[in-house]
């Protein structure tokens, strides 16, 4: 069952035609790293200060022998949790949520391994690994039935989880999320492991050269058409993209969307449980007509939300929408899908 909801619009618009020539991966690579860190700059001096400045905003526990870093607010039979996507943290998640009144979910805001506080060893860690980190911490915690919710690259770590198990979950929402292949050549690249070192290399060169300059004139266009939140770079830690391993995580994950993405559109239409798609229309970064249109399409239960005039981070334009979002997967727990017929019946 596929809804399509179009925000701030009088008139129902088609769906547009698909960008068949998908934007770079490289591309998107390197527009992202661009918010990330700095070659050389890894210094005591410059990272200390921030690690104090904005200590861990909730409690850090060992999941797998590894730190791992968590906010919880709210409260609520039904836990969502809330996954970010490259370069950031979960500050990035608790900003965007601030102006809602509280909600009937409790909401637990997750550092992925590598970034903020939580940490990952020297093994490499796939997407879907990530996801079975966080999918052990919510065992630990005793979290059943969580609702997942992804934005930009997150959007992948959940639906390796949803695509493993997907039994354990209410729901995903994907927020602003890569979802969709780009293209072979980009798989083959990956896969040969040259993206990789290619990103890291141009990561810490572009990073080097007047780091705040570089970083703010990516985010104007990342928050592009809307402006950046006052104070957001501060809000969010700034200086914490800049520590080596923060570089290194966030490469080897930009490095891997290809192989991962080409493994994951391929269980799509077996995926039965509820998912939530939330999209900017004027998302430069990861275009809606490929990443929301095309994959709605490969989607047997899902509703998709093009938010109009809105870029790359919805979650902070319209935080509203997701929290509708989550509310509609709660109301269809209620309901069960036929597996032929794909409609939701009432129990």
């Amino acid at each position: 069952m596929v809804t399509v909801v179009y925000i701030r619009i009088e008139t129902i618009f088609k769906k547009p035609k698909a960008n068949f020539l998908r934007k770079s991966f490289i591309g998107f690579s390197l527009a992202v790293i661009l918010s990330t860190c700095s070659a050389g700059q890894n210094s005591t001096a410059t990272i200390k200060p921030t690690e104090l400045l904005l200590p861990p905003a909730g409690s850090i526990e060992k999941i797998n022998n590894l730190d791992f870093h968590s906010f919880e607010m709210g409260d609520g039979e039904t836990t969502v949790i809330f996954i970010h996507g490259a370069s950031i943290n979960l500050q990035d998640w608790v900003l965007a949520n601030a102006p809602l009144d509280a909600n009937s979910y409790k909401s637990i805001f997750i550092d992925r391994p590598g970034f903020g506080y939580s940490k990952r060893d020297e093994t490499r860690w796939t997407a879907k690994k990530q996801a079975m980190q966080i999918r052990s911490f919510a065992q630990k915690s005793s979290i059943k039935k969580p609702i997942l919710v992804g934005h930009s690259w997150g959007s992948i770590v959940a639906f390796e989880w949803a695509s493993e198990y997907p039994d354990e979950l209410l729901g995903v929402v994907s927020v602003s999320g890569v979802n969709m292949p780009y293209s072979k050549l980009t798989e083959w690249l990956a896969m040969i492991g040259i993206l990789e070192p290619a990103v890291e290399i141009y990561s810490r060169s572009v990073a080097g050269r007047h780091f705040n300059e570089q970083t703010e004139l990516f985010l104007k266009k990342v928050f592009a058409p809307q402006e950046i939140p006052v104070g957001y770079l501060q809000k969010v830690g700034v200086d914490l993209f800049r520590r080596n391993h923060t570089i290194m995580a966030n490469s080897q994950d930009l490095a891997q969307t290809e192989i991962a993405l080409a493994s994951l559109s391929k269980k799509y239409s077996g995926l039965y449980l509820p998912v939530e798609i939330i999209h900017g229309e004027k998302d430069f970064l990861i275009p809606a007509d490929v990443h929301a249109y095309d994959f709605v399409d490969q989607l047997p239960n899902a509703n998709l939300t093009i938010l109009k005039g809105v870029g790359h981070m919805a979650h902070h334009v319209n935080p509203y929408s997701i929290k509708r979002a989550i509310e509609r997967i709660l109301l269809a727990e209620s309901c069960h899908l036929h597996p032929k017929r794909k409609i939701c019946f009432s129990s």
